[in-house]
């Protein structure tokens, strides 16, 4: 080959190269269902009033055994709630880290 050929075979093929098809940046694939999907928050408890007792001097006051009961029925529904939260924190927060973690 002579010089001017191999020169212009070799510019050819630089400019061809350049044509060459170039890379797609695709993101990451969708998550697994399971983690777009929180637990369901617990029912309101259904508490009937507290019966009241009127003291002599006008004061009102409330049975220990019905306060107890009571606390107890909202004492499990904020423990069910702060549950349900905390799932659904926990799956925002994996969203959070796999999202993050493709953006590198």
């Amino acid at each position: 080959m002579t010089p001017i050929r191999l020169m212009l075979c070799s510019s050819a093929a630089l400019a061809l190269a350049g044509c060459g098809p170039k890379p797609i940046k695709v993101g990451l694939p969708p998550p697994p269902d399971e983690w777009l999907v929180c637990a369901d928050a617990p029912a309101r408890p259904d508490l009937a009033p507290l019966g009241a007792i009127t003291l002599p001097d006008g004061a009102r006051a409330y049975p220990k055994v019905q306060t107890d009961a009571r606390d107890a029925v909202i004492a499990r529904y904020i423990i069910d709630l702060r549950s349900a939260w905390g799932d659904c924190e926990g799956a925002l927060a994996r969203l959070r880290d796999y999202y993050a973690a493709g953006d590198r």
